[in-house]
Formats: structure tokens, C-alpha cells, sequence
């Protein structure tokens, strides 16, 4: 993975495996410690504060190179052995000073430094139960050097953190020919919480910031961007976006790639983000790429102030840019999403819209460790509101959470859009042992149950089981690996050969309390990435629609009352179970009006087949191509038969 640091950054990136992003001429000015995956060559903390300087010869929060210092430390001929490094910061010892000196050839005003360590074995006390908690906590690190803070970021699992910052006017810190320190603090986050260090480097590059062509563009930059600091290229637009190099260059700390005409991929030329972020796809942080919001303005949040986000008005077919379309309110769904450690990026934003049937406001867990952690309730709840579960309007609930996973938990890697995160965490199911998700306490009396599946890969194959009826196994060969961004349904449920899929649908469930169980068969490996339940009686209209299938479908009060053409109404669209916006919902050559499904063929304007089957007898020929293949026509609701 390329990271291109830019002239102040704080970067934390991929796993505890990612490697250093690379620019040139850096050289190391120290390491503390050995990136083994563990801190243990380092000393547990000592559980308390101390204010700086601290001390060069005992266990504390200071830890000294060999250098001179002001008093009272002076002189330290030798660096503090390993030992004396306290390993984590915490909740209740929350801060590390490391301590170095810089020549008068080091410490220039054209210096660029880069500071990374690895973080792991990351962890919270549940007071409540008296016990570890689940997951690696969430953990800002505020880093500092000279007291001049260099950048923050919260470190959600284990991670490579990467700082790099510019020295001298315009710069972010002023180093000292002599005397320096760099600060790491820890502040706030999940309570009673500790995360580790597993090593240090800082490196230095005394020249990064000299311009040899004066081009405006500084060496380290030109060096890391492919350009060539011998000669005067500022001028130049090699990706043709509408910026010269040092366009691209001055864009400061949303500096962009100059060979990279669209540097965050949302779908707009890095020249023409002149009001968004061109190094964030999605600058308001709204659902919608930048490129996407054709009809709002892509750095608000809520471009016509109605009180619904863009992306929740955009994804249900109401307009973001006019105050008089708003999307009634929809409290009626509740989703649970399970984050895995290995990838704590997937958490959804209250604000982000995901699902078969859409809804903002998705309850996460905590990052959940692999392997270890096979159970757990509400309090691994981390967000939108800590150890409670919350309706798709952000309301407080009183549903109950259990849910255990021999193998806890796995990811796959998707990520990008709001979809593929949903798809990438899982409860891993790697042995006949099922992974098991109960809810209770459900607030409503009729229901719809979605359980997400899927893997580490596609292919795999499994079933569902809803409250322990073997009637209601629905298999499903997976298929939720990057890069799949859309739902898709195995509408038929075969043990033998199981429809690829990633959702599994349950309609009309009763009861206060459910449970879902997601099997492996033999010896494949699936996960249950999500669970979301509906009511799915709601119709605040009272239009006979309901309003789950509104909001799916994008049926506003402005849509026409057959909105894709096919001769059915949007309601009577509704009752078939077909998709009011596509004449021919399974592709198979008829109209959704043709497949009457009763099982009987009697004209090619009443097929009897299955609008949901593009082949309904299963005999491998689409049912349009079997009504329409004068002379030879052949019946779509038996398979091999003649006229």
C-alpha cells in the first residue's frame, strides 16, 4: 500500500502488517524498541503520572536517549535501557515522552520529520461485570513534539500509526539544536482503557524542504510524486485535471497526486473540487461521494435544511435540494452490525445509509477481537450510543442483544460505500458450531428479519435458521467479497446448489423475542456480517403501502401510480413481490403484468410463471425464450414439455 504523506499528516493505516510508506532520503534517527508484534520488551506501566522531565534512570513516563538536557537531568551518557519504557498508555497513566537531541545539522528550517509505531494488544475494563471487555477500545493519540501538536487520530485496532510534519516558517513544529521531545497522550475514548506499543522510529531529512529548481515545489515532494527536482516542472499537468504540479503541491494538507487526475475517486477532477475536499471522497461525511451529490451540495450535510440528510433523501427517492420534499420520519428498523478488529474502518456513521431495506442510525459493535471472544451482548455495543441499541431514527430501545461465535470473528476486506462495509465483518463460522444472534424485548408485533451472510470469500456455503425451525433453513452460497457493493437474495433454497447471496429475508415474524442461527455446510467457513429487523406493518400514509417498501422502492407522494410502465400498480406491484421500477423484475424477457404466476400457461400475455424466476421450471431456458420461440414453444412452468 502507497500513502503519500503530506506536508503535515497523522496517518494510521491497514493492519498491524502494513509497512512504512515510503519517500525519499529519510534517514533513521532513532528506534526504541523491535516490531515483533509484542511489547514485552518494554515494562508494564506503572500505573501513575509523572510530570516532565521526569527521570533518566528509573521506570517512568520519560524515556531518554543518550544526550545533554537541561536540569536537572544534564548529562546522559548512555540511553535508558528498554525497560525503563512504560509499554501502554491508558485511561489512568495516559501520556509517554520520549526525549532526543538534534545537531545543528539535523535541527534545520528545511527539515522534515516522520515518527511511526505500532499499537496493538489493545484493550478496556468492563466495570460492570468486573471483566476484560470485548474488542480493542477506541483510543485518541494526541502527538506532540516540542508541545506543538502534530496531529490526532483514534486508534481503533491494531494499527501502524505515521506522523510526518515540516519544520520552519509555514512548518508545524520549530526543532531545537540540542534538546527535543516528542509527546504521545492518550486522551479519552472508551473508559478504564489501555493500548500498546510495539515499537518506535523517528527519521529525519534535513534538505526535504529545499526547492533546487525553484519550481515552488519542495524536494521531498517533487521526490515522492515522480517529478524531477533538477528541473522547473510546476508548471505541467500531467494527469490533465485542471492543476498544475504545484497546484496540486499548494493544495497544502489536501495536497493531491498530480499524476492521479481524480486523487480521492468520487468521481470529480481534483481541479474542480474547489469548495470539497479533492483528497476525501465524501467531504460532508453524508453517505454521498462528492461526485454523487449532482443535486446537493457536497460540503452540507443537509443542503435543503429539512432536517433529513442528503444521503437518506437521496437513496428514498426525495429531492435534497427542496425543503418541500422530505421523507417522513422512519423509526420502524433496527440493524446490528458486527465489527471485526482486523478492520475497525467498517463501522457505519449514524448518518450513512445502508441495507436492503435502507435506514441510517446502524448500531456497531466494538471492533471484536478474532478468535477470542465468543459471546456478548448489548454492552459491545459501541456506537451511535455506547452499550444500547437504537431504531433507525437514533431512538433509544429497550431490544436486548445476545449472540455467540465459537470463532468470534473474521473479515473479508470489503470496504469503500456504505454497502460493502456492512459486508466485510463477521461472526465466523468455522466448525458445526453455529453462530447465534438473539434479540428480545422487539417493539413490534409483525416483522421482517434480514440476516447478512457471507465470507472470506465467495462461494462458501451455509444456511440460516430462524428460532431453531428446520422448515426455515434457507441456504445461500456466499457472495459479499470486495468488490460487491449490492444486496443480492438467493430466491430459491436449494441444499444441493445453494443460490449465491448475502441476505436472507424472513417475512411477517411475531414474537418478542428472535433467534437466527447461520450454519457452514461441511467444511466451508461463513459469517453472519448483520441482522436487521422492520416493522413491517407501518404505513404512515395510510396509502396501503407500507412504508419499509417505500422507502426501498423510492415511492414518494409525487411518484406515478405505475412508475416502471408494466401495467401493474405500484400497489398491486406490492402484493406480487415484484420491484415497481422494473417492468421485468427477473430479466427474463416478460413483463411483470405476463407472469400471472399460477402455475399455468395460458398466452403469452398470461405465462403463469414466476415474475421472480428468470427460469421457473429450472430447466435451464429462460421463460421468455421458452413463450417466444415460434414454432417450438415451450410451457415455462414444466420443464422439457412442447405445444
Amino acid at each position: 500500500m502507497r500513502i503519500r504523506p503530506q506536508p503535515s499528516s497523522l496517518i494510521f493505516c491497514g493492519l498491524l502488517a502494513a509497512s512504512t510508506p515510503v519517500e525519499a532520503a529519510f534517514t533513521t534517527l532513532w528506534s526504541l524498541g523491535t516490531q515483533n508484534n509484542t511489547p514485552e520488551e518494554f515494562s508494564p506501566e506503572n500505573g501513575a503520572s509523572n510530570a516532565s522531565p521526569g527521570s533518566a534512570s528509573v521506570l517512568d513516563d520519560d524515556y531518554y536517549f543518550a544526550g545533554t538536557y537541561p536540569a536537572p537531568i544534564l548529562s546522559v551518557a548512555t540511553s535508558e535501557p528498554l525497560t525503563n519504557f512504560e509499554r501502554t498508555v491508558s485511561t489512568w497513566d495516559p501520556t509517554r515522552r520520549i526525549h532526543f537531541n538534534l545537531s545543528a545539522a539535523q535541527a534545520t528550517s528545511t527539515l522534515r520529520i516522520r515518527f511511526s509505531t505500532h499499537l496493538l494488544w489493545g484493550g478496556w475494563w468492563n466495570s460492570a461485570t468486573n471483566s476484560g471487555g470485548a474488542g480493542f477500545g477506541d483510543h485518541p493519540i494526541l502527538v506532540r513534539l516540542n508541545n506543538t501538536l502534530l496531529g490526532t487520530t483514534t486508534i481503533s485496532g491494531a494499527n501502524v500509526l505515521i506522523v510526518t510534519a515540516n519544520a520552519g516558517p509555514g512548518g508545524n513544529f520549530t526543532p531545537v539544536a540540542g534538546s527535543n521531545v516528542l509527546q504521545l497522550t492518550r486522551l479519552g475514548g472508551t473508559s478504564n482503557a489501555w493500548v500498546a506499543f510495539d515499537e518506535f522510529t523517528f527519521e529525519i531529512n534535513p534538505t526535504a524542504l529545499v526547492d533546487a529548481d525553484g519550481d515552488g515545489i519542495p524536494q521531498w515532494w517533487e521526490q515522492e510524486n515522480g517529478l524531477n527536482d533538477a528541473v522547473a516542472d510546476g508548471t505541467l499537468d500531467p494527469d490533465r485535471d485542471g492543476l498544475t504540479n504545484f497546484q496540486e503541491f499548494a493544495l497544502n494538507t489536501r495536497s493531491t497526486d498530480p499524476h492521479l487526475a481524480d486523487t480521492d475517486g468520487d468521481g470529480l477532477l481534483d481541479g474542480s473540487e474547489i469548495t470539497t475536499n479533492p483528497r476525501v471522497a465524501d467531504t460532508d461525511g453524508d453517505g454521498l461521494m462528492d461526485g454523487e451529490e449532482t443535486s446537493s451540495n457536497p460540503s452540507v450535510k443537509d443542503t435543503d435544511s429539512d432536517g433529513a440528510p442528503d444521503a437518506w433523501e437521496v437513496r428514498t427517492g426525495y429531492l435534497p435540494n427542496n425543503a418541500a420534499s422530505t421523507p417522513p420520519v422512519f423509526s420502524s428498523a433496527i440493524g446490528i452490525h458486527f465489527v471485526s478488529d482486523f478492520n475497525p474502518l467498517s463501522k457505519l456513521g449514524p448518518l450513512e445509509v445502508t441495507g436492503v431495506i435502507p435506514q441510517m442510525r446502524w448500531n456497531n459493535t466494538r471492533s471484536l477481537p478474532a478468535w477470542s471472544y465468543p459471546s456478548g451482548t448489548n454492552a459491545d455495543i459501541a456506537s451511535p450510543s455506547l452499550g444500547t441499541i437504537v431504531n433507525s431514527l437514533g431512538n433509544a430501545t429497550s431490544v436486548g442483544l445476545s449472540w455467540t461465535s465459537e470463532y468470534a470473528t473474521y473479515f473479508n476486506g470489503n470496504g469503500g460505500s456504505s454497502n460493502q462495509r456492512l459486508l466485510d465483518g463477521f461472526l465466523y463460522v468455522a466448525s458445526d458450531t453455529p453462530a447465534s444472534v438473539t434479540l428480545s424485548s422487539i417493539p413490534f408485533s409483525t416483522y421482517d428479519v434480514l440476516v447478512y451472510v457471507g465470507s472470506y470469500y465467495d462461494g462458501a456455503r451455509g444456511h440460516a435458521r430462524l428460532n431453531d425451525a428446520p422448515a426455515s433453513d434457507r441456504y445461500f452460497q456466499s457472495k459479499s467479497t470486495k468488490p460487491t457493493a449490492s444486496f443480492l437474495e438467493p430466491i430459491v433454497s436449494d441444499p444441493v446448489r445453494p443460490w449465491a447471496g448475502n441476505f436472507i429475508r424472513y417475512r411477517n415474524v411475531t414474537g418478542s423475542t428472535c433467534n437466527v442461527k447461520v450454519h457452514r455446510i461441511g467444511s466451508y467457513g461463513v459469517g453472519f456480517h448483520a441482522i436487521q429487523i422492520v416493522d413491517s406493518t407501518v404505513d404512515g400514509n395510510a396509502n396501503g403501502l407500507p412504508d419499509w417498501w417505500e422507502f426501498m422502492h423510492q415511492i414518494t407522494p409525487t411518484t406515478p401510480a405505475d412508475v416502471d410502465g408494466d401495467g401493474l400498480t405500484n400497489a398491486q406491484e406490492f402484493t406480487k413481490n415484484t420491484n415497481p421500477r422494473l417492468a421485468d423484475t427477473d430479466g427474463d424477457g416478460l413483463s411483470d403484468l405476463a407472469e400471472t404466476n399460477t402455475g399455468t400457461y395460458v398466452s403469452p400475455s398470461n405465462t403463469g410463471s414466476n415474475p421472480l424466476l428468470a427460469d421457473t421450471d429450472g430447466d435451464g431456458i429462460n421463460d421468455g425464450k421458452e413463450v417466444t420461440s415460434i414454432p417450438n414453444v415451450t410451457n415455462p412452468n414444466t420443464a422439457n414439455t412442447r405445444w
